[in-house]
């Protein structure tokens, strides 16, 4: 074969351009110290990059945005539920204090007026609590605060109330009682004796209720609320309750079912107290049940009050605007947020599931029965006015010794004003039983809370260690060994010198060079 100057010219071009992209190759490895500059240079490499830059974008996602925003969330969540727990612990102390015969009328006042402002401080500071513009308790309706921002009364709120047997107390109530009313005597007045009695009563969420299922025309529907379960033997029963507002039932007498024509089976309900009173025997079809429902209308809301749908499932009728809006699912509003591959965590707490609203009515129904209390003792002193500025042997038109009558009606107050103390002291004495299971409400979801919290910082450290593993695993996979990259670069340098060199030296002599 014969071998001339071309063919060793070109071959030691292309040898020489072999070696001068070889010395290339270093020479961008170890200037940027990665294995390739463009997918072509390695697809492999270059698709196992994609798939670690991927992963890691993700696990930042995760750790940078979505686990510090539910651990915030969180946080908020249960710096406010103990601060209600602290509130409960405090409010349970007062009770204990109060509930001793030692104190008197006034220092239960200053106790009263206490548990007023643990109440308004529970709906509208931590209750109403919220993280970034969002009401942490609030379920889905993140951007509808929890409490009424001003009184309202355009709005009829139709709301199903749901409980079970043990939210129904068993209470005492003065029966009857003696009301001054000039011209009657003594024995009048001994038949207007007060009685200690007892009741089934179901106390709802609100007071201040509708009298009426249409507002427009309070005669319309006036017997409207019902209670509504399903008995012993599978069949639905719907009781339909007797409304009478204070006006109608002076001392008490609504509590008393045989003479408002309802009886054992029925219900009365107290518009103004948000309260229903059941019958015996309706009370014990009730507690054979699993639990119940009522439905009842409110229109009136004042800034302290909870909005309902937060609570409970309802219908709103706006009276301005004529649009009826529903709401339902109050438990089943979890926020999720995703905070691994295919894993999500609920981060929110509802309200209705840790602040209860009885929290606020427990502490109504010690106010009212202070309030029955210091008016018999407002009467009492009227009363004993009358009898300092009375003559003894003054009579009035009906020939009744007047002194005699007052005295007879003083008795009977302060037979009043014994009962009720028992009233008050029995008030406190269920408050301790009230805030107690409110309080382990407030546990439960704190518990809860906590331990999705502890899975959510198990997940953050997961996750910073996987961040790491794939960092690792990226650096390997792209980064050169600057050690290696320099010797293959000194080599190819060399080599190319050499080529150079040898090149030179070839093409420098000819055949004319020889002739």
């Amino acid at each position: 074969m014969r071998v001339t100057n071309t063919m060793l010219t070109n071959n030691s071009l292309v040898n020489m351009q072999k070696t001068k992209s070889n010395y290339l190759t270093y020479l961008e490895q170890y200037s940027t110290q990665k294995k390739i500059s463009k997918p072509s240079d390695d697809p492999i490499i270059a698709v196992r990059s994609l798939k670690y830059r991927t992963s890691m974008s993700e696990l930042e996602q995760y750790t940078k945005k979505n686990i510090p925003d539910a651990m915030s969330w969180m946080d908020t969540t249960e710096k406010a539920l103990t601060q209600v727990n602290d509130m409960l612990t405090y409010m349970n102390g007062y009770c204990v204090q109060a509930a001793q015969d030692s104190y008197e009328l006034e220092d239960r006042d200053t106790i009263i007026d206490t548990l007023k402002q643990y109440k308004e401080f529970i709906y509208n500071q931590q209750l109403n609590q919220d993280y970034a513009g969002r009401y942490v308790f609030a379920g889905y309706r993140t951007d509808t605060e929890m409490m009424f921002k001003e009184d309202q009364s355009h709005q009829t709120y139709s709301i199903v109330e749901n409980q079970v047997p043990a939210d129904i107390s068993q209470d005492k109530y003065v029966y009857g009682g003696a009301v001054y009313t000039a011209g009657k005597s003594a024995e009048d007045y001994a038949n207007m004796a007060p009685e200690l009695r007892e009741c089934y009563k179901i106390t709802l969420s609100y007071d201040e209720l509708d009298t009426t299922n249409n507002p427009s025309n309070p005669e319309e529907y006036k017997d409207y609320v019902t209670i509504s379960y399903t008995d012993a033997d599978g069949n639905p029963v719907k009781v339909t309750a007797k409304t009478m507002s204070v006006a109608e039932m002076p001392q008490n007498t609504a509590y008393n079912l045989e003479i408002n024509g309802v009886g054992a089976d029925g219900a009365v309900f107290i518009p103004e107290t948000g309260e229903l009173i059941i019958g015996d025997n309706l009370y014990e079809d009730i507690k054979k049940t699993e639990g119940y429902s009522i439905s009842y209308n409110k229109t009136e809301f004042t800034t302290q009050n909870v909005r309902p749908e937060h609570y409970f499932d309802c219908t709103v009728y706006d009276a301005v605007t004529e649009e009826t809006i529903n709401y339902s699912n109050p438990d089943e509003q979890n926020i999720d947020y995703q905070i691994n591959f295919g894993q999500m965590l609920t981060v929110n707490t509802l309200g209705n599931e840790s602040i209860s609203l009885g929290i606020g009515r427990t502490i109504d129904n010690i106010v009212t029965a202070s309030n029955d209390l210091s008016a018999a003792k407002d009467a009492l002193a009227s009363v004993e006015k009358r009898i300092a500025e009375t003559s003894l042997d003054a009579v009035d038109a009906n020939g009744n010794n007047i002194v005699e009558s007052l005295t007879r009606l003083k008795e009977e107050l302060e037979t009043e004003i014994t009962l009720k103390t028992t009233i008050l002291h029995e008030a406190f004495g269920a408050g301790l039983t009230d805030v107690k299971k409110y309080q382990n409400e407030v546990n439960t979801s704190l518990s809860d809370l906590g331990a999705r919290y502890k899975r959510l910082q198990l997940t953050e450290s997961k996750l910073e260690k996987l961040q790491v593993s794939y960092e690792e695993l990226l650096s390997t996979n792209e980064d050169v060994d600057i050690g290696e990259a320099y010797i293959k670069y000194t080599e190819a340098d060399l080599l190319y010198q050499a080529s150079l060199s040898a090149t030179s030296k070839l093409l420098g002599n000819s055949l004319l060079d020889f002739i």
